[in-house]
């Protein structure tokens, strides 16, 4: 991304902003991955959009990464500009292994440790937003959640696979359970709901809470559920 379409963005963000009178905004820096634009252009994105958006009373500045080419120079930057970050990881060293590898058939999980071994530093704990996972059936949901609480997140987020009409989700139940009700998904993730419930919830887990809230009659605060509830 050139310097100027980054210029250009804060100044469209600034627009609505005043437009709709809001107070505080949240602008994630995703990808692809968003480490591949390198240190010196990161440090100009985080710079003009620090800058540029300051008028707004509150910017919530995020980024999310696979991790692999996370290190201290990138931590400084976000330490710097207040930057959080997120780290895609589907679990386990045997979950992360069956979709993450490097094309040479390689394991990035060591990468992935190293990572959130940085961000778990007394100096970067308060940048270190939590932990995306892609739900997979083929994984078991137990080794899942064991090998994402290893890792201390303070937030855990579960996101479906990418699918469409043409291409549908898997429904298959692979891991033992059971029955297979035709309830997959929710299966995999109950599983996981009743061991962090019985461990004491030792970290947020937005796609829970934000279920939870949902019922009660809040704000879920994710699409993967439903953001509010819809007028008939």
């Amino acid at each position: 991304m050139q310097a100027e379409t980054v210029t250009r963005l804060a100044a469209c963000i600034n627009e609505h902003a005043e437009l709709h009178e809001f107070k505080s905004i949240s602008v994630v820096l995703h990808g692809g991955e968003p480490l591949l634009a390198g240190h010196e252009q990161m440090e100009r994105f985080a710079l003009t959009l620090r800058t540029d958006l300051s008028a707004i009373p509150s910017v919530d500045l995020r980024i999310h990464t696979n991790g692999v080419r996370l290190d201290e120079e990138f931590c400084e930057i976000f330490e710097n500009y207040d930057i959080k970050v997120g780290i895609s990881v589907d679990g386990d060293r045997v979950a992360g292994d069956r979709r993450l590898r490097f094309l040479d058939g390689r394991s990035s999980y060591s990468f992935v440790e190293c990572a959130v071994g940085l961000l778990r530093q007394k100096k970067y704990q308060h940048i270190y937003a939590g932990l995306l996972c892609t739900i997979d059936l083929a994984s078991d949901p137990i080794e899942v959640y064991d090998g994402l609480r290893k890792l201390e997140p303070p937030q855990v987020d579960f996101l479906p696979p990418h699918a469409t009409w043409d291409e549908p989700p898997v429904r298959e139940v692979r891991w033992p359970a059971e029955s297979d009700r035709g309830t997959a998904y929710a299966d995999w993730l109950i599983a996981i709901f009743n061991r962090w419930n019985s461990d004491g919830r030792p970290m947020a887990m937005r796609t829970f809470d934000a279920d939870q809230s949902f019922a009660a009659g809040g704000p879920s605060s994710t699409e993967f559920l439903v953001l509010r509830e819809l007028n008939a």
